[in-house]
């Protein structure tokens, strides 16, 4: 993967989210915390101090950018839902 995928995922992330409402982002972390949960009721616990090497995201090694990547796009898709969504409840209530 090179420099930039991951970084151009964290770019659209940033853009999105800033897009968002107060709600979307509330309902946004709202669905990524059931998604974590489901995860760690089914795989256990990741070691959070695994992590610390990822918390600035200015350079990341391979496994870091895999790791940022499909969290990223995790994020995307929820955004995406929740946008999705609220368009059709606006489409509804016309």
């Amino acid at each position: 993967m090179n420099a930039e995928s991951w970084q151009n995922y964290l770019l659209t992330a940033e853009t999105k989210l800033n897009e968002l409402t107060t709600d979307q982002v509330a309902t946004c972390a709202k669905i990524i915390a059931l998604e974590l949960g489901s995860y760690r009721v089914k795989f256990g616990d990741s070691e959070l101090e695994s992590f610390d090497k990822y918390a600035s995201v200015d350079e990341l090694d391979d496994e870091g950018q895999e790791i940022f990547k499909s969290g990223m796009e995790a994020l995307l898709a929820v955004i995406k839902q929740v946008e999705m969504t609220e368009a059709d409840n606006k489409i509804k209530k016309h």
